[in-house]
């Protein structure tokens, strides 16, 4: 039987070469093991989201819809998710490696202060995991600090030789020409999301706790190898079986 693992975690916190890092580990050890993303298609979820709100007006109604248009837009890539999921099980791979999945909607995809907006957010993402039957063995939260994670990010656009980058999920800029100021904002804006993030969690445990084994925190402020030493640890009892 598959070993699900689902990874969460902020932008910067690692979560993308943990889970490479892991995937070459176990197979270098002769377990087969699979990535899926989430979201799986940005491109697809682009385009639902111009269709859906292609007539909206700009008023605080609209700014609801929106927000429910985007629910959808991601509910759909999470069926294509789901069914991946189901469809790797089904072939016998060992281990199944999601980066980010329904947590990480409870996270990101929030209208303050609506609770009538937030609870259809979280309607959607039980019903699917319901409908599929979806079971992680593990949730995997890489927990990194915000500076930290923020400092990556600009890194990683450094390494691109790219004089900007733009945040996949806030929309922020990154200047490299003046990285005292960027990084300042990237981590007020990450700091938020890691708060949200354990938010998300705790409602995780309490409402959504028929839908995975086991939780586990990894500190992931250190080095690639020391946070996968820290993850082979953990599934290690998993991957000898």
């Amino acid at each position: 039987m598959s070993v699900i693992i689902l990874f969460e975690g902020i932008d910067g916190s690692g979560k993308s070469t943990a889970v490479k890092n892991l995937k070459e580990k176990l197979e270098s050890e002769n377990i087969p093991a699979i990535i899926i993303n989430g979201p799986v298609s940005r491109e697809n979820i682009a385009v639902n989201l111009k269709k859906f709100n292609k007539t909206l007006v700009d008023d605080l109604s609209a700014i609801k819809i929106q927000k429910i248009n985007e629910f959808m837009a991601f509910a759909i890539d999470r069926i294509e998710q789901f069914n991946a999921i189901k469809e790797s099980a089904s072939s016998g791979v060992d281990f199944i490696l999601v980066d980010r999945s329904f947590v990480s909607s409870l996270a990101y995809q929030r209208l303050e202060d609506d609770e009538q907006v937030d609870y259809i957010n979280r309607r959607i993402n039980y019903f699917l995991l319901e409908s599929f039957k979806i079971k992680f063995d593990y949730i995997v939260f890489l927990n990194a600090d915000p500076r930290i994670a923020a400092g990556r990010i600009i890194n990683r656009a450094a390494l691109l030789k790219s004089s900007r980058g733009v945040s996949r999920h806030t929309g922020t800029e990154i200047n490299e020409s003046d990285n005292a100021i960027d990084i300042n904002v990237l981590s007020a804006f990450l700091s938020d999301m890691s708060n949200k993030y354990l938010n998300a969690l705790a409602e995780t445990a309490s409402d959504y706790s028929s839908f995975y084994n086991k939780y586990a925190e990894i500190d992931a402020n250190g080095k690639p190898e020391t946070v996968l030493k820290k993850l082979y640890d953990i599934l290690k009892p998993r991957a000898d079986k």
